[in-house]
């Protein structure tokens, strides 16, 4: 898929600072970007699924200190 922008000036003269540090192509960084940010989306679901069937579960907490004891951490 090809995609347009539009980028303020701030947001350009950030990416050509980047870029011109790093050496990294403009488009290759920006893809980088996109991709960092739909991995971390994904995260954040999963985290929010998980905690959202665990207080539906009504399984009860327990301490971290008693985890650790039990894991011998």
């Amino acid at each position: 898929m090809s995609l347009s922008i539009d980028l303020s000036d701030e947001e350009e003269r950030r990416i050509a600072a980047v870029t011109a540090r790093t050496g990294q192509p403009a488009a290759e960084f920006v893809h980088e970007a996109i991709v960092t940010h739909l991995d971390e989306a994904d995260d954040t679901e999963w985290a929010e699924n998980a905690a959202r069937d665990w207080a539906a579960s009504g399984s009860p907490s327990r301490p971290l200190s008693e985890l650790r004891r039990e894991l011998g951490l």
